[in-house]
């Protein structure tokens, strides 16, 4: 099953979890931070929470180091 989710902070940390807790801790996971919002995504108020980049802090919070300390596997 393939899914792709954009999310940051600590909703990512939860997804993380959710997959190592919920599905299978062998699950594989890719983390990349190539996210950019397009078209009406960007300027839009009603996708505030999507409309702009990851933020590297972000990014680095929760990197592979997080998804390893979870039991995850990287693709």
């Amino acid at each position: 099953m393939a899914r792709t989710w954009r999310a940051s902070g600590e909703n990512t940390k939860g997804m993380l979890t959710f997959l190592a807790d919920e599905i299978r801790r062998e699950t594989y996971v890719n983390l990349m931070d190539q996210y950019r919002p397009r078209y009406r995504v960007r300027t839009d108020s009603r996708y505030e929470e999507i409309g702009r980049r990851v933020r590297s802090e972000e990014f680095r919070e929760c990197d592979s180091v997080r998804a390893r300390e979870l039991g995850l596997r990287l693709a």
